[in-house]
């Protein structure tokens, strides 16, 4: 697949498919509507949620765990693309650190370290996530059987 195909599929999709979930499903009260509100965009932003809400039910784990698994999988995607599918010790915090965040930031919910609510699920997408795309190195790099 070339460059800008992973750019498109791999970070920019999955980057919208999530802000697409959390613009129309999630709840009115995060931060980010009232920046929708500054930049004069919220009455757009309502229409759309109005015409999705009587539309369309998702399951909740897509509504809630998807998003933060797709920004996973997105950034981890392209910190892979910038070091060409290669660990080295120059890469190796860039290639882990979405990953990292992810895991951390939920674990740390159950310690309370972190604001929000633990969830199962949340940690059981953002590990398919990271473990996809080191999927994706090990095959890349796989040498080809004769």
């Amino acid at each position: 697949m070339s460059t800008s195909n992973r750019v498109t599929f791999q970070v920019i999709l999955p980057l919208l498919i999530g802000s697409v979930i959390y613009i129309l499903f999630r709840s009115d009260r995060l931060i980010m509507f009232s920046w929708f509100n500054y930049l004069g965009l919220a009455n757009a932003f309502n229409w759309c949620r109005e015409m999705t809400f009587g539309q369309f039910s998702l399951p909740s784990w897509v509504i809630f765990s998807l998003p933060d698994a797709l920004w996973v999988f997105s950034f981890t995607s392209l910190m892979l693309i910038i070091w060409h599918d290669n660990f080295s010790k120059s890469s190796i915090f860039w290639l882990l650190l979405a990953p990292l965040i992810g895991l951390f930031s939920e674990v740390g919910q159950i310690i309370k370290f972190v604001p929000g609510t633990f969830d199962q699920t949340d940690l059981c997408l953002i590990l398919i996530a990271s473990i996809l795309q080191f999927l994706q190195i090990l095959k890349k790099n796989k040498p080809e059987q004769t």
